[in-house]
């Protein structure tokens, strides 16, 4: 796991980054604990 900070380079905020992600359609967990659902969420489709 990445702190967002990380992921994009360029500046921004942590929430600014995880929002350009989400916007292309990477699916971001808001913690370790969500991993598990969210994956579940994915696997059901």
């Amino acid at each position: 796991m990445n702190h967002a900070g990380t992921i994009m380079s360029g500046g921004g905020t942590a929430k600014e980054k995880i929002e350009a992600l989400e916007s292309t359609g990477v699916v971001v967990a808001g913690s370790p604990g969500d991993v598990a659902v969210k994956l579940a969420k994915l696997a059901a489709h």
